[in-house]
């Protein structure tokens, strides 16, 4: 008798257990969607960036102002996963970005 008592609470926590495990997996799935939404958010505006940076160093006035020459840079460096050397940072500073090939 007490072998069949424990197999019914045995089922009943098996029950309760996975009860559980279902009312929580959506909410699980609706966090991690959340974070992944985010991550991509993210990645999209550090693409923004880089690219304002980029259109920036490209203009070759001279009356444009040094410090967003220099902001420019430092976001490329920022969001580079290569260090940008000194020597390339005082090279864009003086010289700008030319993505012309030639062809």
């Amino acid at each position: 008798m007490a072998n069949k008592e424990s197999a019914g609470d045995e089922s009943g926590w098996s029950k309760k257990v996975s009860l559980i495990g279902s009312l929580l997996m959506p909410l699980v799935l609706l966090y991690l969607g959340h974070i992944y939404k985010q991550a991509e958010e993210k990645a999209g505006l550090q693409e923004h960036y880089v690219e304002l940076a980029l259109n920036i160093l490209e203009d070759e006035s001279q009356s444009q102002n040094p410090h967003l020459r220099a902001w420019a840079i430092e976001i490329i460096h920022h969001y580079s996963p290569v260090d940008v050397s000194t020597e390339l940072k005082d090279h864009l500073m003086q010289n700008g970005y030319n993505a012309q090939r030639n062809e």
